[in-house]
């Protein structure tokens, strides 16, 4: 491991650990070097430490990384709720008259730039249950920050890391950067557009290993390439930051 080196890892983020993916890849002088994976499904036992489900989670990426090295934790999930939803909800009274159309009411900014740009809008966390995806990342972060001691903030400068921090990313709008935007994406169209890039991004010998694992890795793994992303400065970024850092942004390249 260098100096340049910076650890990345991808979380496909679900509403319970076990059905959480996660993979662990270190990037230095432009390549991806595959270090370690976890399809959270295969721990024994959640029940050890009831209070705090996300413990054997946390203790694997405790594991993997040193006291002292930077790590990029790039998150499947949002990380945050839309402006206007906030803002109307907390002066509307039951029976009153909403006055906005659904679309800008439970979507982000983040989500709707990512609709126009690449055709496929993520799910609508003011509308879906992917709200309940979010509950249980934000819980899992706190749990990081506090296990590794690492303040974890989330960063909204692209570029090698200066300290260790986390992104909100979309792994179908990393897929869809890299094949093209309008590519129909179905279960098994996915699948087979997917392992050839990251055979290309990981190399041969990763994606015989990853290959063999299921969605919540290979999106975990797509995570990974966002990071890459992100560090290499070709992600899109918000015009208005100051409303990206109440709502969140989903860091992606196309």
């Amino acid at each position: 491991m260098t100096a340049d080196s910076i650890s990345i890892i991808g979380i496909n983020c679900a509403t319970q650990p076990a059905k959480t993916g996660l993979v662990h890849a270190r990037y230095e002088n432009k390549s991806i070097n595959l270090v370690s994976y976890l399809n959270a499904g295969s721990i024994d036992d959640y029940s050890v430490l009831p209070d705090h489900r996300w413990y054997p989670l946390v203790k694997k990426c405790q594991g993997w990384i040193g006291d002292q090295e930077r790590v990029l934790f790039c998150m499947d999930s949002p990380l945050g709720w839309p402006n206007t939803m906030r803002e109307m909800l907390q002066k509307h009274e039951a029976g009153e008259f909403i006055g906005l159309e659904a679309k800008n009411l439970f979507n982000r900014t983040t989500d709707l730039f990512i609709d126009e740009t690449i055709q496929k809008r993520p799910l609508e966390i003011g509308a879906n249950l992917i709200a309940r995806t979010a509950v249980a990342a934000l819980e899992l972060l706190t749990s990081l920050r506090m296990m590794l001691r690492k303040d974890l903030p989330l960063l909204w400068e692209q570029g090698p890391l200066k300290d260790s921090g986390v992104i909100e990313v979309y792994p179908t709008a990393t897929l869809i950067g890299r094949v093209g935007a309008g590519t129909k994406l179905t279960f098994k169209t996915r699948t087979d557009i997917l392992l050839p890039i990251l055979e290309m991004d990981f190399g041969l010998e990763s994606i015989d290993l990853l290959a063999t694992s299921d969605s919540h890795l290979l999106n975990a793994a797509l995570c990974v390439l966002a990071g890459v992303d992100f560090i290499e400065k070709r992600c899109h970024e918000p015009q208005d930051l100051s409303s990206a850092k109440k709502e969140g942004w989903i860091w992606f390249s196309s």
